[in-house]
């Protein structure tokens, strides 16, 4: 009996499967956000799925904070095509929210803003400079300022910080070692109080955003029936991830935090400089990221400015979540790996920086509240990308090498 259908060639199939998965730019133009199903909750993330994604791990990413999908393109690009299913948390629900404009307004602003492009950009950079001028922060002190204002929270005192004033004491005069002493007794007790109160839970004044990111992660991993997932953090992205993995570690394998800035109280000094007058004399260049030539971000930057004083007070409440709290919890499991991946060149969190922080001090404690160790690594793998120009923004302007990196460490954690 004749046959009437054409025999299918091994490109025959190829081609049948190319139009059965579509490719990743076919589905990165189409994937639209999906919304969790929990009510009540804002999450919403995207979900990309190559062809034998079930082969493989999936990996979620969580940026920072406002921070819309199209920056991590090629980053996903990079992780589909090693066949792995990528989800996309999408933090900006979290974030200050703006109000809904109407469409015909929106639009007229648009043409203005094109109109008037240079002129804009002139005024955004002579206001960001008095914005700095009038907002001078003194890095380990309180803020000095020069309008009025709320007066910021004082920082919570470390025991580095408690050394520092003993040496001074000692070193001015042995008359003030008694009332040095005694001041330091006062503030660590009621310091270590509030630290053992924080231990597995969200703490009650832990900053909305970051909270709501927690929350976001949890429920976006909840409604994509996911288990033991692979995440990866970029900047601010890695404390919502760590505080997340803490509270729900049953739902994490891998951890890597690429570039975390804000997520260990050593960074909190390097991003306070941000905001010092001195950053007025380098708009015209990137100072996170000396890879590329490009004038800086006034757009990140607009709410800072305005608002300094509720930004030092979003700064200080960072650190109310205890990161390495629960970095140290985490480094008792066996079940969850954690690595870092840090930049040569990052200034927001600099690798000499980075290395002190990811390492136990005196006084630390596990998870059942015995005395650990100092020197010992809170992470399973520390990598750095060595390349001199490799900046915070590393996974935007070098994305292809920081993403090798990236599946490098989850491949061999």
């Amino acid at each position: 009996m004749p046959e009437f259908l054409p025999t299918v060639t091994e490109p025959g199939l190829a081609a049948i499967n190319a139009i059965r998965q579509p490719s990743f730019d076919s589905q990165w133009l189409t994937a639209r956000k999906i919304k969790v199903e929990k009510k009540g909750s804002p999450a919403r993330y995207t979900d990309l799925r190559p062809e034998d994604w079930e082969d493989n791990p999936t990996v979620l990413i969580a940026d920072s904070w406002s921070v819309g999908k199209g920056r991590l393109k090629e980053v996903a690009r990079g992780l589909y095509e090693d066949g792995r299913r990528v989800i996309i948390a999408d933090p900006s629900k979290y974030e200050y929210p703006r109000p809904k404009i109407p469409w015909s307004e929106r639009r007229e602003q648009i043409k203005a803003a094109a109109t008037n492009a240079g002129e804009w950009l002139k005024t955004a950079k002579d206001s960001t400079k008095e914005c700095l001028k009038e907002f001078a922060l003194k890095v380990r002190d309180n803020a000095k300022m020069t309008v009025a204002g709320e007066r910021p929270p004082r920082p919570q005192p470390t025991w580095d910080d408690e050394y520092l004033r003993i040496k001074t004491a000692l070193t001015n005069g042995g008359r003030r070692l008694k009332a040095a002493l005694s001041n330091a007794g006062a503030r660590m007790k009621t310091a270590i109080a509030e630290r053992r109160a924080r231990t597995k839970t969200l703490p009650e004044d832990l900053h909305p955003v970051v909270a709501g990111q927690v929350e976001a992660l949890i429920d976006i991993i909840d409604d994509s029936c996911l288990e033991q997932v692979e995440i990866v953090s970029d900047s601010t992205g890695s404390l919502a991830t760590l505080i997340a993995a803490q509270r729900r570690p049953e739902l994490f394998n891998k951890l890597v935090l690429a570039m975390p800035a804000g997520a260990f109280e050593v960074s909190v000094e390097s991003l306070l400089k941000r905001f010092r007058p001195k950053l007025g004399q380098r708009l015209t260049k990137d100072a996170d990221n000396p890879k590329v030539n490009q004038p800086i971000n006034l757009g990140s930057l607009i709410y800072a400015l305005k608002q300094p004083f509720k930004s030092y007070r979003d700064i200080e409440t960072i650190t109310s979540a205890r990161a390495r709290k629960a970095l140290a919890d985490l480094s008792k499991r066996e079940d969850i790996k954690v690595a870092v991946l840090q930049a040569n060149s990052n200034l927001i969190l600099p690798p000499e920086d980075i290395e002190r922080s990811i390492s136990t001090r005196r006084g630390d404690r596990d998870s059942k509240g015995r005395w650990r160790k100092s020197g010992e690594l809170l992470v399973d793998a520390y990598s750095i990308l060595i390349d001199r120009r490799a900046g915070h923004y590393d996974f935007v302007v070098n994305p292809k090498d920081s993403t090798a990196a990236v599946l490098d460490i989850l491949k061999h954690m």
